[in-house]
């Protein structure tokens, strides 16, 4: 179950901030801080696709 909502939140698309920020929900395992991090920081784990963007998985 935690998989699939790590799935869901793509969180590896975010930038660099915010995954730093989120570093310590990811290092403890904690699936539903994180779900309420991505959801008050408007996260949707969506690169931007403008032309010219990274959308490589850093």
């Amino acid at each position: 179950m935690k998989l699939k909502k790590m799935i869901k939140l793509r969180w590896w698309n975010w930038d660099d901030a915010n995954i730093n920020a989120a570093m310590p929900f990811l290092l403890n395992n904690d699936v539903s801080a994180l779900h309420d991090f991505s959801s008050k920081s408007g996260l949707s784990g969506e690169r931007d696709a403008s032309p010219g963007a990274n959308n490589q998985p850093q």
